[in-house]
Parts: structure tokens; C-alpha cells; sequence
């Protein structure tokens, strides 16, 4: 297979740093060394979504190119749904060392498809590079963008890797199979959220409404103790989650696309949400540990919020620009 410029090297990377972080969180015995798978992970969905998008906006016809990436968060995260349904089996029938090995030998898998690429031949000197990393030559509708998806990653990706599996097992005191049961029911309803959104083909102001109408109310109701609806409030948080992708999505393709240093600026935008993401997560347990699951839920919400007023405010602004329907 053909991709443009040099792209191939950072599959290459997401295949790399694949395998390394079930590797170390295999043998992490201390905090610095499962740091380091963390910083490894960050890698790997950077180097991961940076290029992907781009080769998506390149196969794609005008007009389709947010819409064909969103549909591919959509079927990533069926993958995500099964691939939780086989972890949560397999931590419940073997162990977390076992779990891990078997993600470590599945991420080598990832190095046939990765070494079959091409890239076209291309050349990037010095000074191209450092000015397409040259954080002054950004506009200001791009640090908007930027802090749109910066609260969109303080709203769910922390809720989702961290603080989530630790509810369902403190608060809920559900074993290991179901906490994957749960997750596995979320990224598969949120997908389905995605492809149906798509199909009915809803208006950026009608999804930004019904993400809000869903997620907020879930979350809030979460934050003050309502564990005997959370399988509702959970469905509920998965739909409004799903939506919420058609916006993130439309945000990085309207932005990006098009531009010779696209892959390069997709980074760049979501190096602030990667830092919220590290101190988020960072906080998260002290937090919790203090004060309880409260404060985490209310800054999720009011994070979702922000994300939403500042989505419509990106939206509206670049249909402006390019005297097309919001």
C-alpha cells in the first residue's frame, strides 16, 4: 500500500510503542517505570491519530473529509469494545501479567500491516520543519480549536481510562468481567451514537443540543450518588459521548485539512489536551481520595460545557469564513 510523504515512519512508531506498553506495564514495579509506559501510550495515539487523519483527508472527496473521520472513530471503537470484552475475561480467568503478555503478542501482529506501507518519496528540510512546528505562526481560531478539544479531553478521556474503572470497583464492587461488560456496552453504544448521527446526517447545532441534553444530565446525576440507575445514566453517557466525536472530528478536519503541514498541526492541537489529560489524570486519585468521586464528575461536566460553547463558537466562526451552512 501507497501513502503520501513519509508517513509509513510514524505507523512504524504506533506499531513500536504498540508493543512496548503492555511490555512495561508487564514488569512496572514502580511508579516511574509505569510512567513511562504512560508517556509510551501518549505516543503511541499521538503518532496513531496525527497520520490517520490525514491519510483520511487525502482519500476522501470535498466536503466528506470530517465525516469519513469520524466514521473511523466509530469502527476504532468497536475494536475497543471487544478488544475490553477479552481483557475483562481474561484479568477474571488469569491474570494481569498474562492479560498483558497476550496484548504484547497482538501488538506484533500491527508490524506485518506496518512494514507492507510505502511512502511516496519526499523530502523536508530543517527549515520547512521547525517552521511548521512554529507554535507563533498559529492563528487564533487554531488555539481556539485547540482549547475546544482540550476540555473535551478533560471531560471523557480521564472519566474513561481512570476514573470510571475505579467507580465501578469501589463503588459498585463489580468484578473485573463486568467492569469490561460496562465499558465494552459504552464504546459500543457510543459508536452506534456515531454511525447513526452520520446517517441522519443531524446539523453541527442539533448534535451540540443532544450532547448536551445527554451527557450532562447522566453526569451530574453520577456525581451525587445515583448507583441504582447507572446502567441507564451509563447508556445515557455513551450516547452523549458518541456525539460529541461527529464535533470533535468536524473541529480537526475544518482546521487541518488541505494544509501542507496537516499532520504536523493535528499534533500541535492536541498537545494542550495531552498536558489536561496529565494533570487531570495526575490530580485525579488525590482528589478522589480526599473528597470523593463528586468533584472529579462536576469538572467532567462543566469540562463538556466549555467544550460545547466553544465548539459552536469554532463552527460558526470557519462557516463564516468559507460562506457555508452551519
Amino acid at each position: 500500500m501507497l501513502i503520501s510523504g513519509g508517513r509509513s515512519f510514524f505507523f512504524l512508531i504506533n506499531a513500536v510503542t504498540n508493543a512496548f506498553c503492555p511490555a512495561i506495564y508487564c514488569i512496572a514495579a514502580s511508579l516511574p517505570i509505569f510512567a513511562l509506559g504512560k508517556v509510551f501510550e501518549g505516543i503511541k495515539s499521538s503518532s496513531f491519530w496525527a497520520v490517520i487523519r490525514t491519510e483520511t483527508y487525502l482519500s476522501s472527496r470535498k466536503g466528506e473529509e470530517e465525516k469519513n473521520a469520524a466514521y473511523l472513530y466509530g469502527i476504532r471503537a468497536m475494536g475497543t469494545c471487544v478488544g475490553t470484552l477479552a481483557a475483562g475475561w481474561s484479568l477474571t480467568h488469569f491474570s494481569f501479567s498474562l492479560t498483558l503478555l497476550s496484548l504484547f503478542f497482538c501488538a506484533l501482529v500491527l508490524f506485518v500491516p506496518t512494514l507492507l506501507l510505502k511512502s511516496t518519496p519526499g523530502r523536508v528540510t530543517v527549515h520547512q520543519t521547525l517552521h511548521l512546528l512554529d507554535f507563533r505562526k498559529k492563528s487564533a481560531h487554531f488555539w481556539l480549536v485547540s482549547s475546544a478539544i482540550l476540555f473535551n479531553g478533560m471531560a471523557l478521556f480521564s472519566l474513561l481510562d481512570f476514573v470510571f474503572p475505579i467507580f465501578m470497583k469501589t463503588q459498585l464492587l463489580l468484578s473485573y468481567a463486568q467492569i469490561g461488560e460496562f465499558m465494552a456496552l459504552f464504546y459500543l453504544i457510543s459508536s452506534l451514537a456515531t454511525f447513526l448521527t452520520l446517517k441522519l446526517k443531524v446539523p453541527y447545532p442539533g448534535i451540540l443540543v443532544l450532547q448536551l441534553l445527554f451527557f450532562l444530565p447522566a453526569v451530574l446525576m453520577l456525581s451525587v450518588g445515583s448507583h441504582v440507575s447507572f446502567p441507564f445514566l451509563f447508556t445515557i453517557l455513551a450516547l452523549g459521548e458518541g456525539l460529541s466525536h461527529v464535533i470533535f472530528e468536524a473541529l480537526i478536519a475544518t482546521t487541518t485539512k488541505g494544509l501542507i503541514s496537516t499532520s504536523t498541526d493535528i499534533g500541535i492541537l492536541h498537545i494542550p489536551m495531552r498536558l489536561a489529560e496529565f494533570a487531570t489524570v495526575f490530580a485525579g486519585g488525590f482528589i478522589i481520595e480526599k473528597c470523593g468521586y463528586f468533584p472529579i464528575f462536576a469538572l467532567s461536566a462543566f469540562s463538556f460545557l466549555l467544550f460545547s460553547s466553544l465548539s459552536l463558537n469554532c463552527l460558526k466562526s470557519d462557516s463564516e469564513v468559507h460562506n457555508v451552512d452551519f
